[in-house]
């Protein structure tokens, strides 16, 4: 079973993932663009990943091919 962890991103124009940083309990210092709660499968491979903002504005972590 994969647990929950934090992941926090700052991400350019097109959404890509420059920064992250992930884990439990964290408190970050500094502003980041982005929060979202995932499986660690997802943290660990999250250069795979981008952020999109749907048609409700809501931020969503998907697969890059995917958002393609």
């Amino acid at each position: 079973m994969n647990e929950k962890v934090q992941l926090f991103v700052k991400v350019d124009s097109q959404g890509n993932i420059k920064e992250e940083y992930s884990g439990r309990n964290i408190v970050m210092t500094e502003p980041q663009h982005y929060c979202f709660i995932v499986d660690e499968a997802v943290a660990n491979n999250v250069v795979q990943y981008k952020v999109l903002i749907d048609e409700e504005m809501v931020p969503q972590l998907v697969l890059k091919e995917s958002a393609e």
